[in-house]
């Protein structure tokens, strides 16, 4: 089965079936310090003329930056990191036990988590897949495929995948960010000032464009950004 997401942040979004039956949904009010997502089942409704959507609230994400988050589901309360731990090489794999007293392993990689036993088989069981913007293929959101055997756990499946996606987005962020800041440094090495090497003569060229060195709009932006926080004053003449 596939649960669509309207949107691919995990923590407001609603998931809905192919015929576009709301299944889930989630809401994380925005907040300084600790935040709280709160997961939402749809649930019959029980008046057959009332066409809207009733939901309850079945689960809670607490998320916590330094210490260990918290996972509550049907009144349980569980850390992440005694249900779920991180282990493997790059701490991108995540192992909890289900309902069924089975293995069940996360694993993030880049831009997908995937969801297999914790057996020897590893036999996936589910997998996200990020949104097609239909330049090439059809146009569609983004969904978590999910295998049939986990439909008598898909709650604790959902909860755990809001968990992991948004940890890898975190990630992500963070990689990305940091490839930003080495292209800086990059940029910092290569140039060379007549009459001086300093690191302080190369932040100059980059924000003054001396002796025509044109870098990129967002490398000048972050040098000049250090020039003027560290109080550096420029004798050389932009051009």
């Amino acid at each position: 089965m596939r649960l669509i997401l309207s949107q691919e942040g995990v923590c407001n979004t609603v998931m809905t079936n192919e015929d576009g039956q709301a299944l889930y949904k989630t809401s994380t009010p925005f907040r300084f310090g600790k935040r709280t997502t709160t997961l939402y089942k749809v649930v019959p409704n029980e008046n057959p003329e009332d066409m809207q959507d009733n939901f309850e609230i079945i689960g809670e994400i607490e998320w916590h930056a330094i210490s260990s988050s918290t996972l509550r589901l049907h009144g349980e309360e569980m850390k992440t990191k005694d249900f779920m731990p991180r282990h493997g090489l790059w701490r991108n794999k995540c192992t909890f036990t289900g309902p069924d007293g089975r293995s069940y392993r996360w694993n993030s990689e880049f831009s997908v988590v995937h969801l297999s036993r914790g057996d020897e088989t590893c036999r996936e069981l589910a997998r996200s897949h990020r949104r097609e913007w239909g330049i090439i293929g059809a146009k569609r959101n983004p969904y978590l495929e999910v295998d049939e055997e986990l439909g008598h756990m898909l709650d604790i499946v959902v909860l755990t995948f809001i968990y992991v996606e948004k940890q890898r987005m975190v990630t992500k962020q963070r990689s990305t960010l940091a490839r930003k800041k080495l292209r800086v440094l990059a940029f910092i090495k290569v140039v060379l000032v007549p009459g001086g090497s300093s690191i302080i003569a190369r932040l100059l060229v980059m924000v003054h464009n001396v002796d025509g060195y044109a870098p990129h709009l967002y490398e000048r932006k972050e040098a000049k950004r250090y020039v003027q926080a560290h109080h550096i004053v420029s004798h050389a003449s932009p051009k």
